[in-house]
């Protein structure tokens, strides 16, 4: 008598927030899992553990690009995870006027790490904001194709006015 045909699983649907839904950036650098347990950090120090292990930056005491970007990761995740926690200062301020969810903090920081990727190799300040745009455009734009409606045009504002702001001042 033949075997019996093993009974073909489906696979099974990822978890929400664990995997990136292409056109939205929302995911792909960081999970919800990581959004929630940023938030639940309680000191600077388990804040800057938890960027280093999360993206590799062991080396940032001694080298000066793992710095920057250590700088800039809890910069952005400082914004828009701890805005409830605290309101000391101007990003906590903005996140929680903003009111950005964990799907909202994911894309916004997978935005601004991709902004710094591009700047590396550009010197020009117009193609860097001319790449913002595009990318925080395209997580706002409902019924258009390669885009998706995930800030409102009040969010697009604020987002751009602050990080315009920001760069303006620390550029």
């Amino acid at each position: 008598m033949p075997p019996k045909p093993a009974e073909e699983e489906e696979p099974e649907e990822p978890e929400e927030g664990s995997v990136p839904v292409p056109p939205c950036l929302a995911w792909t650098d960081l999970k919800k899992t990581d959004a929630t347990e940023f938030v639940r950090l309680g000191t600077a120090e388990e804040a800057i553990q938890f960027v280093v292990e999360k993206f590799d930056l062991k080396d940032f005491e001694s080298n000066a690009k793992s710095t920057i970007l250590l700088d800039l990761y809890l910069w952005t995740l400082s914004c828009c995870l701890q805005a409830m926690l605290r309101e000391s200062d101007d990003w906590r301020r903005f996140c929680k006027e903003a009111g950005l969810s964990e799907e909202k903090t994911s894309a916004l920081f997978t935005i601004m790490k991709r902004l710094h990727e591009h700047s590396k190799d550009h010197d020009d300040v117009l193609s860097a904001f001319n790449l913002f745009k595009q990318m925080l455009l395209q997580h706002s734009l409902a019924n258009t194709q390669g885009c998706v409606e995930l800030y409102s045009p009040t969010e697009v504002k604020m987002i751009t006015q602050f990080v315009h702001t920001t760069c303006d001042e620390t550029g």
